[in-house]
């Protein structure tokens, strides 16, 4: 049953939808804007409060067969960093109570107290309380990105950091760049650059990144997306690249034969190996100069089944479940990477190392699935069900289906 207070919120959110707000002066609605803005800060800090209570009782777990982070992401829906934010303010605000405080105010916002939370992890415990204050007090007056530009300065100042020299050797241990998966396969590049390689990018930016001629009509976004690309595919046909599990690295299309080689006006798709689309002519194009990977397919496009009497699953074994299964883990939305394959019948109880007794899984379903006690089994249209301990039932959507066999 949901509690009172939820209730009560839900319809106090309904009635200021319903609020003609012509009726308010301009006065009334600046201080409306002002009021829902501290209220929503206010909201998320409940709702890290309450994420933070399900952790510690790892209800997602139990419930839901998945980790706080996995469920903000896939039965909520946010994006992994967004998911990421939220796990380090939970487990991080409470050993910062004049932080945690603020943030419950509705004083600041949860990317402030990030902000802050980079910068406290620099700072000697007896300068902890003066260095969170100060920065606490400019947060409640400035957007998060000045004080993000003042932390050296203040870090400096309290003696925290004895030169600007010391401040961006900091700065370059915190570099990193994400390529997050977006709609449809897309990318997502984000990051923290050194200033050097800052430099050098706008660099190469300003000098390939031109407009190639009168008829080419791309934004200068997509001119740098492609000069980036022209970059990269430079260093993949130059590189030496090592050998993994004793395969060349490759990248895995999937698409059927006739696609490949007939017409390209049949409209068929070709599948990048994370599940990206690709459209003919590229699949073509890639075709030219890559190793051909046959895969044979049923007639209802499902991948024949490959068997072994080995302990382990064989490459080729694994390969086909990946393909099979859409490179996805066999829990239900589940969007972490692939960690193990594991055996539905387990081996020590007479499950061979079969394709069809096989299914890749990541580190947290794995897991589950061993001392999580859950269960797990393939149904008929390749699709599983999950079962926790208390006879919790999950199922899936069946793989997405291979390119048409023939």
């Amino acid at each position: 049953m949901v509690p009172p207070a939820v209730v009560a919120l839900t319809d106090a959110v309904s009635g200021m939808r319903g609020l003609d707000l012509e009726l308010l002066s301009s006065g009334q609605l600046l201080e409306t804007l002002e009021a829902v803005e501290t209220l929503a800060r206010q909201l998320q800090a409940v709702g890290i409060r309450q994420l933070r209570c399900a952790h510690e009782r790892d209800v997602t777990a139990a419930e839901c067969g998945r980790s706080p982070r996995s469920w903000l992401i896939e039965e909520q829906n946010l994006s992994p960093a967004e998911a990421s934010r939220r796990m380090r303010l939970l487990h991080a605000l409470p050993s910062h109570p004049l932080l945690e405080a603020a943030v419950d105010a509705g004083d600041i916002s949860a990317e402030h107290a990030l902000t802050i939370l980079t910068a406290l992890r620099h700072v000697p415990a007896e300068l902890l309380d003066a260095v969170e204050d100060a920065l606490v007090e400019l947060a409640g007056q400035v957007p998060p990105h000045e004080v993000a530009r003042a932390v050296d300065a203040i870090l400096v100042a309290l003696g925290v950091e004895s030169s600007a020299d010391e401040a961006a050797a900091r700065r370059y241990g915190e570099r990193g760049v994400t390529n997050s998966r977006t709609f449809a396969g897309t990318g997502s590049l984000a990051g923290t650059l050194t200033p050097e390689l800052a430099e050098k990018l706008d660099l190469v930016f300003a000098g390939c990144a031109n407009r190639a001629g009168e008829d080419d009509e791309r934004s200068a976004a997509a001119r740098r997306h492609d000069t980036l690309e022209e970059i990269l595919d430079h260093w993949l046909g130059s590189a030496e690249l090592p050998d993994v599990n004793g395969e060349r690295p490759r990248l895995v299309v999937t698409i059927s034969w006739d696609d490949l080689m007939d017409t390209l006006t049949t409209g068929r798709w070709a599948t990048f190996d994370s599940g990206a689309l690709l459209n003919p002519a590229a699949a073509r194009r890639i075709g030219c100069d890559a190793e051909i990977l046959p895969v044979l397919l049923g007639s209802r496009s499902e991948l024949l089944d490959i068997g072994e009497t080995t302990r382990t699953f064989t490459a080729k074994v694994k390969r086909a479940i990946r393909i099979r299964d859409g490179n996805r883990c066999g829990f239900p939305r589940c969007r972490r990477p692939l960690a193990e394959c594991h055996h539905i019948i387990h081996w020590a109880d007479g499950g061979p190392s079969t394709a069809d007794n096989g299914v890749y899984l990541c580190a947290f379903h794995h897991w589950l699935a061993h001392e999580g006690g859950w269960n797990l089994a393939r149904n008929p249209n390749g699709s599983y069900t999950w079962t926790n301990t208390t006879g919790r039932t999950i199922t899936g959507d069946p793989p997405p289906r291979q390119p048409k066999a023939a």
